[in-house]
């Protein structure tokens, strides 16, 4: 679907999205705006992103195809304007690519499984720091069967979200599972929380020994094996992950000198085991410039953790950030969906699926 401003466009596609246009499952839209104009609160981006309630993708229209050679042949088009076709091209690729992960594509998956089978993303961000987020992800240990994600906003009931009140998160990820329980069940597949990894953007905050973030974890897991969803000999594990790395840099020697590290390089050079540093960018991604590594604390909330495993799941998490063969971000993918979903809320938009 093309987007062209006119006098009530923007009310003919909300009202047309919501008398339900059948098929009509995703939408790629063509701004008026050129992208070298200055983003306002209420230009037609915004717009869009608040009233539709389908995955959308939207270009510039001066990242589009010049009206001049719309109507000619397009082999034509690549002869004569060879590098304005292929930067056309890779717009359009990269335009569609994101459409297919906010529809519940994943851009990358290992083939063997992982060690934990369900991921948890955690993370408090927006404009103003006050958007508590959360991502799940279940099926990660069966490579032959689906990884289903679904975000959603933690309600938190106080101005403040950070520290997430013990109430707030663990009503949001029991409402969370539960619809994840729910529809996997409802649709005959199996449902398996025995492992599951929480990974929070930055510190598990609290108040000393009164209380902590992590209590609302051990609360669920409580509940689960009351209800009999998971087994007393279940391994739930948190991970704080910090992306400063509080300044931690490493390198390795190279044939001309100090290099970037490989990526999925982990090291534990603290005093406490749990605590490390493991690479997520580096070689051969990154040959250019410092690649900063992520640290990481490890916390069990029940059954004890193979620090291994847990690494090796971080790692591969952040592999499915690949969304180029030669390109990957630095957090795990679960992480990265709730930390724009948190700027998405934020910004009043309606997630309509998977935030890139």
């Amino acid at each position: 679907m093309l987007f062209r401003r006119t006098p009530n466009a923007l009310g003919r596609i909300r009202n047309g999205v919501q008398a339900g246009l059948g098929d009509l499952l995703a939408a790629l839209l063509a701004l008026p705006e050129r992208s070298r104009q200055v983003c306002q609160q209420n230009d037609t981006h915004e717009q869009i992103k608040r009233c539709l309630t389908i995955p959308s993708q939207c270009i510039h229209r001066d990242n589009t195809l010049p009206a001049t050679w719309a109507k000619r042949d397009a082999d034509e088009f690549r002869r004569d304007e060879a590098r304005l076709a292929r930067r056309i091209s890779q717009r359009y690729e990269l335009c569609l690519g994101n459409l297919l992960v906010k529809h519940h594509w994943i851009p990358f998956a290992p083939d063997e499984p992982f060690h934990y089978n369900v991921h948890a993303g955690i993370d408090v961000g927006g404009r103003h720091n006050t958007t508590a987020m959360l991502c799940v992800g279940h099926g990660f240990a069966n490579p032959q069967g689906d990884i289903v994600y679904r975000p959603e906003e933690i309600p938190v009931n106080v101005q403040k979200a950070e520290p997430i009140p013990t109430e707030s998160l663990f009503a949001g990820l029991l409402a969370s599972f539960e619809v994840m329980h729910g529809d996997l069940s409802a649709a005959g597949a199996p449902v398996d929380f025995n492992r599951a990894l929480f990974f929070r953007d930055g510190h598990f905050f609290g108040d000393g020994d009164r209380w902590n973030e992590t209590d609302a974890l051990k609360r669920l897991h409580a509940e689960f094996v009351a209800r009999g969803w998971i087994g007393g000999n279940s391994v739930w594990t948190a991970v704080e992950v910090l992306k400063s790395a509080e300044g931690w840099r490493l390198f390795r020697n190279g044939k001309d000198g100090a290099e970037n590290p490989v990526v999925g390089r982990c090291v534990f050079p603290f005093d406490d085991e749990n605590i490390g540093l493991v690479c997520t960018t580096g070689q051969p991604y990154l040959p250019q410039g410092t690649a900063c590594p992520l640290k990481f604390n490890i916390i069990d909330i029940a059954g004890q953790a193979n620090r291994f495993e847990v690494v090796r799941d971080l790692v591969w998490e952040a592999d499915m950030c690949f969304s180029k063969p030669d390109m990957g971000m630095r957090l795990p993918w679960i992480l990265h969906v709730a930390d724009e979903g948190a700027l998405q809320v934020s910004r009043q938009y309606q997630i309509t699926g998977i935030p890139v």
